[in-house]
């Protein structure tokens, strides 16, 4: 499908590599103007779009810190994807609908519809069957 986005103005986070980096080489090749933030702006990122900005979307202030930036930038903000992950081992959970998951953030986390459950519950790798 093609389609034209000539002066839209896009921010997608977790825009440093995988699926977030091809949603902004995507979005670049529709025509929009797109602010990639990332932990870790890659070369592959500032080869898809000259908009670029470091950010850690974990902290407290980061979310906002991005958009101030996207704002800032482009007087305005068409079209969001949300593709951040969290990645870092250990810290609070991502998604506890169960109430008794011990889950943790990183990059090896799953998410999976676990049948017994009445919820979705966020596990690590090593708890996969």
């Amino acid at each position: 499908m093609e389609f034209d986005l000539s002066g839209k103005k896009a921010v997608v986070t977790g825009a440093g590599a995988g699926i977030g980096l091809a949603v902004v080489q995507a979005l670049a090749s529709a025509g929009a103007d797109v602010l990639g933030g990332a932990r870790t702006v890659t070369p592959e990122l500032r080869a898809a779009t000259p908009f670029t900005y470091e950010v850690d979307l974990i902290t407290e202030q980061g979310p906002q810190q991005l958009i101030k930036h996207a704002l800032a930038e482009f007087g305005g903000i068409d079209i969001l994807v949300n593709q951040h992950h969290f990645s870092r081992a250990g810290e609070d959970p991502v998604v506890d609908q169960s109430g008794d998951s011990e889950a943790s953030r990183s990059d090896a986390g799953r998410v999976r519809r676990d049948g017994a459950q009445d919820g979705w519950a966020v596990h690590r790798a090593d708890d996969r069957a």
